[in-house]
């Protein structure tokens, strides 16, 4: 964000409380984990050279790394599908000059 900020981009981060993996996905209404999927939420990256890098180990970031982990949860959220669908619509409403 910082560095995206530093050359003149506008640029946010919106966090949807109880907001989890397909909160957007009305078929997906109950709570459950997905044995099959991975997360990389625990692992912290950097962009060098056009390249994500993990933070942790300075190296190339994979799939494989140790920070990513199996499971994340997924659970449709209509409070927060409502507003993210509202903010994409404000986003290219600005970004195209659309009344």
């Amino acid at each position: 964000m910082d560095r995206l900020e530093a050359a003149g981009h506008d640029a946010t981060i919106t966090i949807y409380p109880a907001a989890h993996h397909a909160f957007d996905h009305p078929g997906s209404p109950s709570y459950n984990a997905k044995d099959d999927a991975q997360t990389s939420r625990k692992c912290f990256r950097r962009e060098e050279g056009g390249r994500l890098i993990n933070a942790d180990s300075g190296q190339p970031f994979s799939w494989k790394d140790a920070c990513v982990e199996i499971g994340p949860a997924v659970q449709y959220n209509s409070a927060a599908a409502d507003a993210a669908e509202k903010r994409v619509k404000e986003f290219f409403a600005r970004a195209f000059n659309l009344k």
